[in-house]
């Protein structure tokens, strides 16, 4: 899931941990459909023009890749499906159940990703490779009739399953160009366009001992080392910063925070953020809560309330009973299959997708799990 917690924020699975995104351009439209699952959006349409990359003013553009919950769905049910499929299988996981990617999507999908670029940077889980190609890439899966064809709307209209990537890159990806972010989900390789943000593929070597890190980020003044410290400006709740050849924006609001100039030591959470109520808190405890829908956390010494409703979640300790987070309200409800028709937590509850309509030959399901429960088998 989306960046998870550390002790300060409890969002469910994902880690904060240094890493990127990826593209395809075997379509016409890269986007997809628009919110109501109607028309193709083409790129930028219906938005305010894209800013120059560097030191800029960021107004908010509206969501980058926003799809209605069928849509979602669909293009969820069609990349995992052709993934557990053509993919060499890791971590111990027989299969993907699409629930994650469901949850993933319509979450990130309220945001304007260039206020967010260190957001990608550090969204490492093992399958955000695959999701963040599918939405710059909705449109193409959506028309895609079998998986060769699937998964080359993943990267640049090209399928690949034997992928690799050097050792010392890390998260497996690495830029193929000025633009385009390459990596490797389960030896399948997919692809993502820096372009489309306004930024450039950049390539970062220093960090854990020397690993390459390759990620999607106003690229500044080439062979810049990297510090161990970050000198953080702020334009109203955007946190703006550099780190070797790149520079990096965060957008605290997203939080219930705003941004806090100053130095900071180099670390995955967003230390500089600040909770925006008046009540004080101990920074860095993990004393987490519900308050209706809203997940509190302490950010900076201050509470912080982020808006799960925002997206269509909920706060609860539905798959957690230590902690609360944000996420559906049937997070707890396994995927199951009747027959063909495979059944998934959706924004709305428990949801049915027929795998028939969508091509493929039947409903797979296994014990319930955090990644493998249910998913279309081609």
């Amino acid at each position: 899931m989306l960046p998870g917690p550390s002790v300060m924020l409890r969002w469910p699975p994902m880690r904060w941990v240094m890493l990127v995104v990826l593209l395809g351009t075997a379509c016409s439209s890269r986007r997809g459909s628009s919110p109501d699952g109607g028309s193709p959006v083409t790129p930028d349409s219906g938005r305010a023009a894209s800013p120059d990359s560097g030191s800029f003013a960021l107004p908010d553009a509206g969501p980058t890749f926003r799809f209605s919950a069928e849509i979602v769905a669909s293009g969820c049910a069609k990349a995992v499906a052709c993934a557990n499929s053509m993919g060499t299988l890791a971590l111990g996981i027989s299969k993907q159940g699409i629930g994650r990617c469901v949850e993933n999507l319509t979450r990130v999908g309220v945001l304007d990703l260039k206020r967010y670029s260190w957001l990608l940077s550090i969204w490492d889980d093992f399958d955000w490779l695959l999701q963040i190609a599918l939405m710059q890439n909705m449109a193409c899966v959506q028309a895609a009739s079998d998986c060769p064809a699937i998964l080359g709307c993943l990267n640049q209209g090209r399928t690949e399953t034997a992928c690799t990537i050097p050792a010392n890159y890390s998260g497996e990806r690495r830029c193929s160009d000025t633009t385009h972010l390459r990596g490797c989900m389960f030896g399948i390789e997919m692809s993502f366009d820096c372009a489309e943000l306004g930024l450039e593929c950049v390539e970062l070597t220093g960090l854990d001992n020397d690993r390459v890190l390759a990620t999607c980020a106003a690229r500044v003044t080439s062979g810049q080392p990297i510090e161990m410290t970050l000198a953080v400006t702020c334009e109203g709740d955007l946190a703006r910063f550099k780190l070797g050849d790149g520079e990096f924006v965060f957008d605290c609001d997203w939080l219930g925070a705003t941004c806090a100039p100053g130095s900071y030591a180099l670390a995955e959470e967003p230390t500089y953020c600040v909770g925006k109520s008046a009540a004080t808190c101990a920074a860095g405890s993990n004393g987490s809560r519900c308050e209706g829908d809203s997940l509190i956390n302490c950010l900076g010494g201050h509470e912080a309330a982020w808006s799960c409703a925002s997206w269509g979640g909920t706060c609860s300790k539905n798959d957690n009973p230590y902690y609360p987070a944000c996420q559906f309200a049937c997070a707890a409800t396994a995927e199951s299959c009747a027959g063909n028709v495979l059944g998934y937590c959706g924004p709305t509850g428990m949801t049915a997708i027929d795998c028939s309509a969508l091509g493929f030959s039947s409903c797979g399901s296994d014990a319930p799990r955090d990644y493998a429960q249910a998913w279309c088998v081609p």
